[in-house]
Order: structure tokens, then C-alpha cells, then sequence
């Protein structure tokens, strides 16, 4: 057991590319906040703070440093996002990672304040080629007092087991992603336009818990445009179709995850010690609101 900080939240941006990069779930903002109360702390008192966000592929995990810049410029804490994606790092032609390694050092070391995210991070290891250079960069910028003040790092991966323990170790916090919730698969539908969301909602979750399943955000999105193509090409409108043959739809289409795939993947997951990273770290957010030390735009 080590001595990471761990939070479970439920997954707050869905999709599986931009088509859907922005919907945002309403009410689920509580890892935003402690977010944004830890980027104030990087910024304010000379700090370098990273996570580590974790969890079942099609979550939202991806998109959620985009979310979280657009969060940070809210309230007036001028970051800027350097989002790295290791698997297209390594489709590059031969020699092209070298020149982008050599653009990131650049703009890591003359950027501030900065939220520079990792993408499949697990990828970044010592023995691969193209990636050790990588590793050994990072590993030193991080461990080595490199960073100055008002930098967050966020590596974000579907296989913390694999993320190399040299570099895993140098993360701070962790946040766990969890499969959406009926109370924020409800929110998703009804932001797609779903009719009748709630209804839908419980129609397709009781089915779900009858087959033992779980459904990942980017499986309910898929599930809902498929539903809203079919809709569309039979000639009667959405509104007029009845719930449960909604929900019967998306259950179809939304390829969900048996329920002892998931607690496979947990107990084969890293194990982390669990403290409540986002509890204090909200409790931070809204102290610093409530002294005036944050502004969000008017």
C-alpha cells in the first residue's frame, strides 16, 4: 500500500472524440472544484502538484483536462494545456518524437502557469525505444525539482498497473474514473435530448442489472445515436417513441461491461491507499471562494 491519495467519482465528460467533447454532465462538478483548488495552491505557493486519473476505457478520462482548462480559465487562473497522447507519439514517423520531446521540454520549461496532461501514460517506460527518452525526461523534471512554481501534471491511463513504478511514484494524488451511475446516465440522455430521460433511464438499468452489466459514457452515447439515427430514418419523430423501446435500443447498441469484468479489472488495478482527495480538496475550493480569493467570470 502507498501513500497516494484516492478519490471515486463519477465520470463528469463523455465521448469517445469531439463529436461529444462538449457535453457536460450537469451537477457533477465536485473533482473540477478540487481541481481547481489544487491548480490555485500550484500557482499561488510555489508548488508542483500531480495526479493520477485512472480507470475503465470509455469513461471520459481523455477529455477531462480539456474540461478542466476550460474550468481553470473560468475562474480567472490563466493555465495553459499541453495534452501529450503517447499512442500517437509513437505513430509519428522515425525521428518526429525526438523533435516534438524537444518542442515539450521547450514549452514546460518557459510556460506558467502550465497543465501539461499525459495521456496513456503507461506507455512512457524504460525500455522502449522511441519512449525512454521520454521516461528519463520525465522522471528527471519531476523528481528532480525541475518544475517551478504552477504546474499540475495529470497522467491519465486505463492500466495504472502498467505505468512504470519509477514514474508512478512521483504522482500525488490519484482519482479513480467510475462507470456512470443511473443518477448520471439519467443526466447524460437528457442532455443528448433524450424524452422522457428518467423513464428511459430506469428502463435501461434495471434491464442492465437483470444481465449483470454496466455501461461505460462512451457506450450510453453511442447507444443514443444509434437510437436517434434509427429514429430519424423511420420517419417517426423521437418524442413520439415510447421509453422502454428507447431504452431497449440503447441497451442494444451500448456494449455494456459485465459487472465481474469490472471488479476483475479493480482487483488487478493498482491498489491504492483510499483517502478522500476530493472531499478536502472541495472544502479548499469553496474556502478560497468564500474569501474572495476566487473569481469566476461574469
Amino acid at each position: 500500500m502507498n501513500s497516494h491519495s484516492e478519490t471515486r467519482a463519477s465520470s463528469e465528460f463523455w465521448g469517445p472524440d469531439h463529436r461529444h467533447s462538449g457535453i457536460v454532465l450537469p451537477g457533477s462538478t465536485a473533482l473540477h472544484n478540487a481541481f481547481i483548488a489544487v491548480a490555485h495552491s500550484a500557482s499561488t505557493q510555489s508548488m508542483l502538484h500531480t495526479a493520477l486519473i485512472w480507470g475503465w476505457t470509455g469513461t471520459g478520462k481523455t477529455l477531462f483536462p480539456k474540461s478542466l482548462h476550460q474550468a481553470l480559465l473560468h475562474w480567472q487562473l490563466p493555465y495553459s494545456l499541453l495534452a501529450l497522447d503517447f499512442t500517437k507519439i509513437l505513430c509519428r514517423r522515425e525521428g518526429a518524437e525526438s523533435e516534438v520531446l524537444t518542442q515539450t521540454k521547450e514549452t514546460c520549461q518557459g510556460t506558467r502557469p502550465l497543465l501539461l496532461a499525459l495521456q496513456h501514460a503507461e506507455l512512457v517506460v524504460p525500455v522502449d525505444e522511441v519512449l525512454e527518452p521520454w521516461h528519463a525526461w520525465l522522471t528527471d523534471w519531476l523528481q528532480n525539482g525541475n518544475c517551478s512554481a504552477g504546474v499540475v501534471v495529470l497522467a491519465i491511463t486505463s492500466s495504472p498497473d502498467r505505468i512504470h513504478p519509477t514514474l508512478r511514484n512521483l504522482f500525488k494524488f490519484t482519482a479513480y474514473y467510475d462507470l456512470p451511475t443511473r443518477q448520471t446516465a439519467r443526466e447524460l440522455l437528457a442532455v443528448r435530448g433524450v424524452q422522457d430521460a428518467e423513464i428511459v433511464t430506469n428502463h435501461l438499468y434495471d434491464k442492465a442489472e437483470h444481465f449483470g452489466v454496466r455501461f461505460t459514457g462512451r457506450g450510453l452515447l453511442n447507444g443514443v445515436d444509434m437510437w436517434l439515427a434509427r429514429a430519424t430514418t423511420s420517419g417517426m419523430p423521437p418524442e413520439e417513441h415510447r421509453p422502454k423501446d428507447i431504452a431497449k435500443m440503447i441497451f442494444a447498441c451500448s456494449a455494456g461491461v459485465d459487472k465481474k469484468d469490472i471488479e476483475s479489472y479493480l482487483d488487478e488495478s493498482l491498489v491504492l491507499e483510499s483517502h478522500s482527495f476530493t472531499e478536502s480538496w472541495t472544502q479548499r475550493f469553496r474556502q478560497l471562494v468564500d474569501a474572495g480569493e476566487l473569481h469566476a467570470k461574469s
